[in-house]
């Protein structure tokens, strides 16, 4: 291919153009006008890349010499480093182009930079290769700053924008429905949707709420009445829906039609929330004030009522008409006249209290209430009234009362447990003595009658301080083997006529379910308790599911955000129900004594703590699972008791026991202790009778070793039983020892006493009965 010859503007080369004219003008007037122009021009040397010409305005330029310029490699070791790379590769493309131009950076003599545009033609020896580039530099620094400065602005501006709150837009308005044509890039954080997907067609539209979508298309029919602001509910690319503000302006041509929408759209779903808050306030203030559970009344500076709600009024039996502009007085008994203007005085001083007090009604029944006051002073500081809330206490004043009763009760109950072990010590002679003289007349039927007799009326008042004893008994665990399954059974057997016939009861039960050592009767009073929670929170009707389960926990065990399960075997028990369910904050709650969500009177707040401390003294664990409008499950987590092998010591058949062992027995009641000897003698063994510890504590020192079994009762004059046992056995290690009490074993388990063992005999008690327990003891390994 044929190479064109050009040459840079205002250069003439005859050698190059043979046959051209004379130059017109002189090389001085030439160089003048070259020395003039503000680019400097330059040839360069082709393929060597040496500049050999230049014109004088280069030190203009550049700060450099002619001489300097002219120098081998000036320019290219003066071309800024991160430009020249590209322009020596330019430099090579002169083989194939007529025309290059390039633009870079450029060293100064003072080391300063500036921009240059470098234009070259190309000059072809007449065999067509490259011979030189005839070129010019202008300098563009200026122009560079000028780009540069826009460029910064453009991306401060990009920067402002997409941090901006609000997402710019720009629609084409000559269509219909408008074509977006440019977005900012925020718009993704604002709806999830990149930039792309926001400037689809119709992509805006199909996420506006459709109950906003007509306001929408009406504003936009008419593009003269498009310089408006719009707000509606948009979905964002997680499918939720947010409210926008969309404020937009229309730019139009010369005759005023439409070109373009330019417009801005925000975020105002908070706005929006807060302005619902403000209306919801607005209105809901005065039924807030009118349905308060408190009583509200404005008095003046005179204890005139200027104001007051209708709960209010209803407390003090009255209305609201008739209520308003009363004097407080007329509400206060004659007695607490003196206290209400007391505390009166002390309002004008600014003193806001809260107190008791106590009203009277309109029918003159007695109000006690827990006042709140407040004194209210204008802006000089002059007392204008008070503000006052009053609570309703009525109820509280009564469960006081019931509470002062309660402890009455309760002193009843201790006397009442008093009264049953004297009593039950007396019974134990009564009835053994009976039936030892039984005994002895058997041949006598009138004389055995009357015994008979006196041991059924003995047995009749033994029940009945089993009845006083019930009265003021503690709980404690009395733990066997239980099945629970058939425990369950047993409990929704009862469950069915409680629940009503509005509820299904229904029961998922493991077969093989393991085994739990359990009291049953505090078991089933929780699963009751449980079961009737359930039942009052499906109010319309509903289902619980009882269901149990085996689980193994492995030695990891089983995270728990109160405390984890530790490794092992358990029971679950699953309580579930379809009722109303909890929240959170509730449901954090619901263990604790005395918090109910029931109404008034519905509920004493107990039913769930006693169920907690009932699976914890099991040593279980108990969780709730809540939903609000779905329901709740109670899971609780029971450890399996070990197998049983083999028969129970009580089952095992009695032996005869030799009766050359010596029993000590330590008993502070006279007749008593002396039918205890009778018996236990009558047997063979020899008794070593006491009636204080410390008369127990010297007959053994006198038989030590030869002792092999300790009968005492559990309360004495000068010590207890388990204290003198604990005093003995650490003299004679394994010493058998057997428990009497006319009290219950909970008072027995306070004087630390472990009744599992089996070593525990409440009074009266049989003689059969205590010779029984005796050998069964010393048949224990």
């Amino acid at each position: 291919m044929k190479k064109s010859k050009r040459f840079a503007p205002g250069i003439s080369r005859p050698d190059s153009l043979p046959g051209a004219p004379e130059p017109a003008l002189s090389p001085a007037r030439l160089q003048q006008i070259l020395e003039a122009s503000p680019a400097a021009l330059y040839v360069l040397d082709y393929p060597s890349s040496e500049i050999h010409w230049l014109s004088g305005n280069i030190l203009r330029m550049t700060g450099f010499e002619i001489s300097e310029a002219l120098q081998p490699g000036w320019w290219r070791s003066n071309v800024h480093p991160e430009d020249r790379d590209r322009i020596l590769r330019f430099a090579a493309l002169s083989e194939d182009q007529d025309f290059l131009t390039s633009e870079f950076r450029f060293r100064k003599k003072d080391g300063t930079y500036f921009w240059v545009h470098d234009e070259g033609t190309v000059v072809h020896n007449p065999e067509g290769g490259p011979k030189e580039i005839v070129g010019s530099w202008i300098d563009i620094s200026d122009r560079k700053e000028a780009e540069l400065a826009l460029r910064e602005s453009e991306r401060k501006l990009h920067h402002v924008m997409d941090a901006s709150p609000s997402v710019t837009y720009v629609l084409d308005a000559r269509s219909l429905p408008p074509k977006c044509t440019w977005i900012s890039e925020n718009v993704e954080r604002l709806t999830g949707l990149n930039k792309l997907e926001a400037m689809e067609p119709m992509s805006w539209e199909t996420r506006i709420h459709p109950d906003d979508l007509s306001a929408v298309h009406l504003a936009r029919e008419t593009y003269s009445n498009w310089s408006n602001i719009l707000e509606y509910r948009f979905k964002t690319k997680e499918d939720r829906y947010i409210w926008l503000r969309d404020e937009s302006r229309i730019q139009t041509d010369q005759q005023e039609n439409p070109l373009e929408v330019i417009g801005s759209i925000a975020d105002i779903s908070k706005e929006k929330l807060m302005q619902q808050a403000l209306r919801a306030s607005e209105q809901q203030y005065r039924r807030i004030v009118e349905t308060t559970a408190e009583g509200i009344w404005l008095l003046d500076d005179q204890e005139h009522v200027v104001f007051s709600n209708r709960r209010m009024a209803e407390m003090l039996g009255t209305t609201v008409e008739a209520l308003n502009g009363a004097s407080l007085l007329e509400f206060v008994p004659d007695e607490g006249r003196e206290n209400a203007r007391s505390r009166v005085a002390q309002h004008h001083h600014g003193v806001p209290e809260r107190f008791e007090f106590k009203l009277r009604r309109r029918d003159g029944g007695d109000l006690y209430v827990l006042v709140s006051s407040n004194p209210i002073f204008d802006d000089s500081g002059n007392y204008q009234g008070l503000l006052a809330m009053c609570a309703d206490i009525t109820e509280r004043k009564k469960l006081e009362e019931q509470f002062l009763h309660a402890q009455k009760l309760e002193a009843i109950g201790r006397l009442a447990g008093g009264v049953a072990h004297d009593f039950n010590n007396l019974l134990t002679g009564i009835s053994g003595y009976t039936q030892l003289l039984l005994d002895q007349v058997k041949d006598r039927r009138q004389a055995t009658e009357d015994l008979l007799q006196i041991r059924q009326l003995a047995e009749h008042a033994a029940a009945l301080t089993h009845q006083l004893l019930a009265f003021s008994r503690k709980q404690h665990l009395k733990t066997t083997v239980v099945d629970l399954n058939a425990l369950i059974g047993r409990v929704a057997q009862m469950l069915v006529p409680l629940l009503g016939e509005d509820i299904d009861l229904r029961l998922r039960l493991t077969p093989d379910l393991l085994n739990i050592e359990a009291d049953e009767g505090q078991m089933e009073q929780a699963l009751m308790n449980l079961a009737l929670n359930s039942r009052d929170a499906m109010p319309d009707g509903g289902m619980i599911t009882i269901e149990t389960e085996n689980l193994r926990l492995g030695k990891e065990g089983l995270a728990d955000e109160e405390e984890p399960l530790q490794p092992g075997d358990y029971i679950m028990v699953a309580i579930t129900d379809n009722g109303c369910g909890m929240d959170e904050t509730t449901r954090r709650k619901i263990f604790e004594p005395f918090f109910t969500t029931k109404s008034q009177g519905k509920g004493t707040g107990l039913g769930l703590s006693t169920v907690y401390g009932i699976i914890r003294q099991h040593g279980g664990h108990i969780r709730v699972y809540s939903e609000v409008g779905v329901g709740t499950t109670f899971r609780i987590y029971l450890k399996a008791a070990a197998a049983v092998e083999g028969l129970a010591a009580s089952e095992k058949p009695l032996l005869e026991i030799p009766a050359n062992g010596i029993i000590l027995l330590a008993e502070d009641e006279t007749a008593v202790r002396a039918l205890i000897q009778r018996v236990l003698e009558s047997r063979g063994y020899r008794v070593l009778a006491a009636a204080k510890p410390e008369e127990a504590e010297a007959l053994f020192e006198s038989h030590r070793g030869e002792i092999i079994l300790l009968v005492t009762d559990v309360i004495m004059p000068g010590g207890s039983g388990p204290e003198l046992y604990r005093s003995l056995v650490t003299r004679q290690p394994g010493l058998k020892v057997l428990f009497i009490s006319g009290y219950t074993e909970s008072t027995a388990f306070e004087k630390g006493l472990d009744y599992k063992t089996g070593r525990f005999m409440q009074k009266p008690f049989q003689p059969v009965e205590l010779l029984q327990k005796v050998e069964q003891l010393l048949q224990e390994s």
